[in-house]
């Protein structure tokens, strides 16, 4: 702020000051910087508005170019929904475990993964990756657990992504709780 500009204010706000009690002489000078506020942001007023402008401009691209990928992404979402409810994370994880494997689904660490919070559980990210890699089933499942590489393009989440991310978390937990609970049996 100039300093003429806060000589100018500071005169004003002690004229109409002089002569008031300690309250009234308070309440002025709230009401005083009240007033000056919207003066003092008077002169910024060109800069701010070309901003907003540009700003505005930039989050509608962004909406429209959200809007048309999920034109294509809201139907691969609903329809991995629908397999994702379709499926059994305890029959799966019975099928991975009769495959003689222990793999955890979700995130590249324990730590990360839904179900296993508080377990104890350290496992190797490199090993468990191998393990989905080195075997069909588990790539398909992660696949489709897994969102979209396009995804990534967009700027704000649609409502079907966060219903796809919501039946994701959900299947992965109850797969790593089951899997937790078939390592602690055969520890026995």
């Amino acid at each position: 702020m100039p300093t003429r500009f806060k000589q100018i204010v500071c005169c004003i706000a002690a004229g109409l000051l002089a002569g008031c009690s300690t309250q009234q002489a308070g309440q002025e000078l709230s009401g005083v910087a009240m007033g000056v506020g919207p003066i003092v942001a008077l002169p910024l007023l060109p800069l701010m508005i070309p901003y907003a402008v540009i700003q505005d401009r930039a989050d509608a691209k962004e909406r429209k170019s959200d809007r048309e990928l999920y034109k294509i992404l809201d139907p691969v979402y609903r329809k991995r929904i629908q397999m994702i409810m379709t499926r059994s994370p305890q029959a799966d994880a019975d099928k991975v475990w009769s495959e003689q494997k222990t793999v955890f689904l979700g995130g590249n660490y324990p730590q990360g993964m839904a179900g296993l919070e508080g377990t104890g559980f350290s496992f190797s990210p490199e090993y468990n990756q191998k393990q989905i890699a080195g075997d069909e089933f588990l790539t398909a499942l992660q696949n489709l657990l897994s969102p979209d590489p396009l995804q990534s393009q967009a700027h704000q989440w649609s409502g079907t992504y966060i219903q796809f991310n919501q039946s994701r978390e959900e299947y992965e937990k109850a797969f790593n709780i089951e899997m937790c609970r078939k390592i602690t049996e055969s520890r026995k």
